[in-house]
């Protein structure tokens, strides 16, 4: 889940109060559907302005990954859902960044994707919204493989920082941190430090370790990933994704063992 990002102080920037009374709309094309609830007439500039992005960060991660989601027949829209309500109530900090969450293939967000201006419960300008690949990483994720959630939240936190798919884009810098981490990590020549077994910590520091321990970038995680559906089932296990490290290091390097990496972040 996206962290609440919040600043202390006035707000500095002009508030657009929604008007109108609450109301539920959507917006959808064949591969992704938002549907705002208790919305009004005047968020949908907003709307509009975070499906154009959204379907930017769609193109980008069908290309990444080299599928696309679908559409549901049956339930006559995409497979992809976003779901946008306001928040319970108006923030009192300076601003807040939204946050999200993901439920099968549907994402979930309180005050829509962007900056939230204090006063307000949702994104009120155009300028504010941002393009979101964290979660829907999640979503690409889920619909094919059920990995365990550091790997999942490795792989969504790695894309979000490092690939690049619009100016727009919301970018948080925990791979970077998960980079620092590892190297503090290696140079006291300790276990994973408790205050950093969190599944989004273990994943950032995972692909920040292959990345820059093996030279394996994003593209060579997209050859795991993808070396993982081809197991029987969806789920997937921690000893799965060790074998699957192993084959692709074994095919740039030869023989590859990466225990080491496994049991100092506590992956085994």
């Amino acid at each position: 889940m996206l962290a609440l990002l919040t600043a202390s102080g006035a707000a500095t920037s002009p508030r657009l109060v929604p008007v109108g009374e609450p109301t539920d709309f959507s917006i959808q094309n064949w591969d992704l559907v938002i549907y705002c609830e208790d919305c009004m007439e005047s968020d949908k500039p907003v709307i509009y302005a975070t499906f154009a992005l959204q379907k930017r960060a769609y193109e980008c991660l069908a290309h990444y990954f080299q599928f696309r989601l679908g559409f549901n027949h049956d339930a006559g829209h995409a497979n992809l859902v976003y779901k946008f309500t306001p928040l319970p109530r108006p923030i009192k900090e300076r601003y807040a960044d939204s946050a999200g969450w993901v439920n099968g293939l549907t994402v979930h967000s309180e005050g829509f994707f962007g900056r939230i201006w204090q006063g307000s419960d949702r994104v009120t300008r155009v300028e504010d919204v941002r393009l979101d690949l964290h979660e829907t990483t999640h979503v690409f994720v889920h619909s094919v493989l059920k990995p365990p959630q550091w790997f999942n939240e490795g792989m969504a936190i790695m894309l979000e920082e490092r690939l690049s798919c619009h100016p727009q884009q919301a970018r948080e810098t925990r791979f970077s941190e998960g980079q620092s981490k590892w190297r503090r990590i290696k140079s006291h020549g300790s276990r994973l430090p408790e205050k950093w077994s969190s599944p989004h910590d273990k994943g950032a520091i995972f692909m920040a370790a292959l990345n820059d321990d093996y030279g394996c970038d994003l593209y060579c995680v997209r050859s795991i990933f993808n070396h993982l559906q081809q197991q029987p089932g969806k789920k997937v296990s921690t000893k799965d994704v060790k074998k699957a490290v192993e084959w692709r290091l074994g095919q740039l390097y030869g023989k590859e063992s990466i225990d080491y990496l496994f049991k100092t972040l506590d992956l085994d």
